[in-house]
């Protein structure tokens, strides 16, 4: 009896699962890279390149303790976000008359 009533349910999964799968076409990741991220990597690696052309060491000195701070930033930023155009999915497992919905 449970197969004939978890049919409904079978058929209903089916249908929201397709929907979903269409809006998120396209969309190969549901992470992007975070631009923040990226652009306190490329300060840093700019102040890493402007030391090799100083030879005032008291300005390498300055220019050191900011790249420690930007460093310290950067650990502190997440390097992937969620991607905003990338919505949620569902899993589906039956079994008899077990089920689960994953979302």
């Amino acid at each position: 009896m449970s197969n004939l009533y978890l049919h409904d349910l079978d058929i209903y999964i089916q249908d929201k699962q397709k929907a979903m799968t269409e809006r998120n076409k396209g969309q190969k990741n549901p992470y992007i890279k975070n631009p923040e991220y990226n652009s306190l990597t490329l300060k840093i690696r700019r102040r890493y390149e402007k030391i090799k052309t100083i030879t005032d060491s008291s300005k390498i000195t300055e220019i050191r303790k900011e790249i420690k701070g930007l460093i310290s930033l950067r650990r502190k930023t997440k390097s992937v976000i969620n991607n905003p155009n990338f919505g949620p999915t569902i899993k589906y497992v039956r079994y008899a008359d077990d089920w689960l919905i994953g979302v």
